[in-house]
């Protein structure tokens, strides 16, 4: 995750995304992932997530990659 003041510039932590009321956390693609998620999912009353799985054989791979690594903005709640 990268995140950025957009008018004075700089990075933020994600204690200060805490702070500002924003949650982060970070879930290891291990074996774990999936009931950790479902965890998460359940706290945070989130009912559904999106999952999104590539490697370098992935058609059109890095299309996909530079979509999804893009500045994204939205002003509704969401999960990535």
């Amino acid at each position: 995750m990268k995140a950025y003041w957009l008018e004075e510039g700089g990075d933020i932590s994600a204690a200060e995304l805490n702070k500002q009321g924003v949650g982060y956390e970070a879930i290891p693609c291990d074996e774990s992932y999936m009931e950790r998620l479902e965890a998460w999912k359940q706290q945070h009353h989130y009912a559904a997530h999106d999952e999104v799985r590539l490697n370098p054989e992935t058609p059109k791979h890095e299309d996909i990659r530079k979509h999804l690594d893009a500045e994204y903005h939205n002003t509704v709640q969401e999960v990535r």
